[in-house]
């Protein structure tokens, strides 16, 4: 119903992740003596498989015994990478709330060393090389390109690359006829 309403299209995921934490405030570890599942009832769980219909879902399931995490990812993403990542920045957090409780979250490294690097500066190197021109040069290329390609709008004002250039243009010389 939410995936309708959004105008999303279906193929879509109106979410593309999810991260749970769950805390349940006792142990779910069952003891020797305690029955196993189904043990009670005379059923057995023979199998079980769960699914996702998002990209990626983080889980983290804490009791009074600890904390594990469960990640399920669609391929390409790796969750086993993701489940690291997670782990590493819960241990962080835990840490600082351990040791430094008055610490901003903001300011928890959660990211190892070379997590950092990769994501700051590995992944980050989007530097494109640039004309040597000035923007009113590279303007003016573009409109000679594409003169009749829309090139601003306004409400119900639309002006192409050429008009948007003579407009240009226009206010450049009264500006400089005013001496500015």
């Amino acid at each position: 119903l939410a995936q309708r309403a959004s105008g999303i299209s279906p193929r879509t995921p109106l979410f593309t992740s999810v991260f749970n934490y769950r805390h349940s405030g006792q142990t779910t570890t069952r003891t020797q003596d305690e029955p196993a599942d189904g043990e009670s009832t005379g059923m057995e769980l023979l199998h079980a498989q769960e699914h996702t219909n998002y990209p990626l879902i983080a889980s983290i399931d804490a009791d009074d015994a600890g904390f594990s995490i469960t990640c399920q990812a669609s391929a390409p993403i790796d969750a086993e990478a993701v489940c690291a990542m997670v782990h590493a920045a819960a241990e962080a957090v835990v840490d600082a709330l351990e040791h430094h409780p008055l610490q901003p979250l903001s300011q928890v490294p959660v990211l190892s060393a070379g997590e950092r690097e990769r994501v700051l500066v590995e992944w980050n190197d989007t530097a494109r090389p640039l004309a040597g021109a000035t923007l009113p040069e590279l303007f003016r290329a573009q409109a000679e390109r594409t003169p009749d390609a829309v090139a601003l709008v306004s409400g119900d004002t639309r002006l192409t690359f050429a008009e948007l250039d003579a407009r240009a243009n226009q206010l450049a010389h009264l500006l400089a006829e005013q001496g500015v």
